[in-house]
């Protein structure tokens, strides 16, 4: 399992943003409210780790 991590970031395991914008965008305005901008794709990152989404249709 040494090489596992060279195809999946451990350390970062949702969508990556560049590969899926939408995705990303929906599941970080879904955490509206938890004080992170939809506009900055990092914070929008960090909301998604926190857990706290909502529907991402």
């Amino acid at each position: 399992m040494t090489d596992f991590d060279d195809d999946f970031d451990l350390d970062e395991p949702y969508p990556d943003e560049d590969l899926y914008p939408d995705y990303t965008k929906k599941k970080c305005s879904s955490c509206s409210g938890t004080g992170y901008n939809v506009v900055e794709a990092k914070q929008c990152i960090e909301c998604m780790g926190t857990g706290k989404t909502g529907e991402i249709d």
